[in-house]
């Protein structure tokens, strides 16, 4: 009688681990949909990034030619007036 009731608590406590497993599996696979979804959130953030960060190089390789005839014309205007002195 004993070994019978042993093996019934026994049963009933492996049960128990057995749906405390299959919850935490359960919860595993919420967690993994979660961060698949923030994953391709983040790629997608990456790429937008990526682009404006293009977008920013090309725009200072368009200033830098402006940018480098300013000074030029800073440096002659600042030899024009020195040269008054």
């Amino acid at each position: 009688m004993k070994q019978i009731e042993d093996a019934r608590e026994l049963i009933c406590r492996l049960e128990r681990e057995v749906a405390d497993i299959e919850q935490d599996e359960k919860c595993l696979k919420d967690d993994e949909i979660k961060y698949k979804a923030a994953h391709r959130i983040a790629q997608a953030k990456v790429e937008v990034l990526g682009t404006q960060m293009e977008a920013a190089r090309e725009m200072q390789r368009e200033i830098e030619p402006r940018k480098n005839e300013a000074l030029q014309g800073i440096e002659s205007t600042t030899r024009r007036l020195l040269s008054y002195k």
